[in-house]
């Protein structure tokens, strides 16, 4: 096969092809750090022109941009990968429900970000998401040729494309429909496309089935990605990893519902505000002794800046001293007083050693009316 050479002069010699979707064929090539993508429409990319109206506010880090466009007869883009990076479709069934749960919240992440300028990413495709194959959750995007402030094409659906009926109308697309193409196939990998239970158990909480299923109707109805980002988090918080077997499940079980084996210790985190005498359930976390740092993301303390990093607001690192006593040491709540038992402890420095068989409170002020409270119980 000849090669195809980019407008540099350089010429690509193409292995195999990776997969076809809505925007076009990505093909891997003797350099195992170049992909090719080969578009159906010349929507050439300009680096100077796309940054420069873009300006500072993309995290560059977080996508893969073209290094250049193809020459003639070809229409396409060249991509230098990150290395060890794979498309998104390498996933399958011997990945664990809560690490998928962690890569889309990353994706949600990139996204929430590039809804923030305001960009729309446009139709998705599982080979347009890159993961590291690693323990490592990063995710990255390759551009897409629709990155915009405003699209308003038609744009004809694929097998493995996801792509929303407004877009695939020919109607136009808004961040809604972002949050459309994301859904569906953040429902795809958290299922892999097959019925979303094993042995009775579902994987999914019914928040989560919830947001799935507004992301399907209205634009107007439907979630916001950072809905999906707390969505995912707040599943992971109830969510155990079998020792014996791996098996991902929910916490309120007997034992695991793939092997049997028994449930570790753990506690259990209520987590809810206090407006006056009034009291609002916010969401819950299970703490396993056997992990050694725990943490509270930031949705639980509601210190989210979307401009930002989004890092965690509380760390808690727990350890077991002797056989009933635990030690809670608490940091980072963004310079808040935390009270544990109405007591107060220094961020960062402070401890306090109590009966795991009590209810620990941690509290402090959101805002000045309304306490976050966090009680702890043994399970």
């Amino acid at each position: 096969m000849e090669p195809m050479i980019d407008e540099k002069g350089n010429k690509h010699y193409i292995t195999e092809m990776l997969g076809r979707d809505g925007q076009g064929t990505l093909f891997a090539t003797k350099n195992s750090d170049i992909i090719i993508r080969v578009t159906y429409k010349d929507i050439p990319y300009d680096e100077y022109s796309f940054l420069s109206v873009i300006g500072d506010s993309l995290d560059t880090e977080s996508f893969v941009l073209p290094t250049d466009n193809l020459k003639e007869p070809n229409i396409g883009y060249v991509f230098n990968i990150p290395k060890d990076f794979v498309p998104i479709s390498t996933l399958n069934d011997t990945i664990g429900i809560k690490r998928r749960l962690s890569i889309l919240a990353e994706l949600a992440k990139v996204l929430i970000k590039l809804h923030a300028i305001p960009i729309m990413y446009g139709s998705m495709s599982h080979l347009r998401v890159l993961i590291s194959p690693q323990a490592s959750n990063q995710v990255r995007l390759l551009y897409s040729g629709k990155m915009n402030f405003s699209m308003g094409f038609k744009e004809e659906k694929d097998a493995d494309t996801y792509i929303s009926p407004e877009a695939a109308k020919g109607k136009g697309s808004s961040l809604a429909s972002d949050s459309y193409t994301f859904g569906a196939l953040a429902y795809n990998i958290l299922t892999l496309g097959k019925d979303p239970g094993l042995h009775e158990t579902t994987i999914l909480t019914p928040e989560l089935e919830q947001l799935f299923e507004r992301a399907k109707g209205d634009p107007a109805e439907r979630p916001k990605m950072t809905e999906f980002y707390k969505g995912f988090l707040q599943q992971l918080d109830l969510m155990l990893t079998c020792k014996k077997c791996l098996f991902d499940f929910f916490y309120h079980v007997e034992a695991c519902p793939k092997c049997a084996a028994p449930l570790p210790k753990m506690i259990k985190a209520n987590i809810y505000d206090k407006i006056g005498n009034t009291t609002i359930p916010h969401s819950q976390k299970i703490l396993e002794f056997a992990t050694n740092r725990q943490c509270f993301y930031n949705y639980h303390t509601d210190n989210v800046i979307m401009n930002g990093k989004i890092e965690p607001t509380i760390d808690c690192v727990l350890k077991i001293s002797g056989e009933r006593k635990l030690n809670l040491i608490f940091k980072n709540l963004m310079d808040k007083e935390i009270f544990v038992d109405n007591n107060p402890v220094a961020t960062g420095q402070g401890s306090v050693v109590a009966l795991p068989s009590e209810l620990i409170r941690i509290s402090f002020k959101l805002h000045s009316t309304t306490e976050r409270c966090i009680d702890m119980v043994m399970v």
